[in-house]
């Protein structure tokens, strides 16, 4: 399991994610991502996961796969992905 997204561990964050990245999100955070019955209205064909990590690796993870990701919980992981992802537009800008 990679330390930089489970090192420090502070929080539970849940995730809406396409089932391609389901490997990707057990490479980042190991086999304690938990899967949830619960439909995203958005992408029907998602999967909501919970996953245990540090709010720096879930923010990485997310804006990594921002196409294939979206954070619904806690805002303060939201809040960090849509600052690195405004970040990288402007870059472009």
């Amino acid at each position: 399991m990679n330390t930089l997204f489970t090192s420090r561990l502070n929080g539970i964050f849940i995730l809406s994610c396409n089932p391609a990245i389901i490997n990707n999100l057990i490479d980042d955070f190991g086999w304690s991502i938990q899967s949830r019955d619960v439909k995203d209205p958005d992408h029907p064909d998602w999967v909501h996961v919970t996953a245990k990590a540090s709010l720096m690796g879930a923010a990485v993870f997310c804006t990594h796969h921002c196409k294939d990701c979206k954070v619904i919980g806690p805002d303060k992981l939201k809040e960090k992905v849509i600052e690195n992802l405004k970040a990288g537009l402007a870059l472009y800008e």
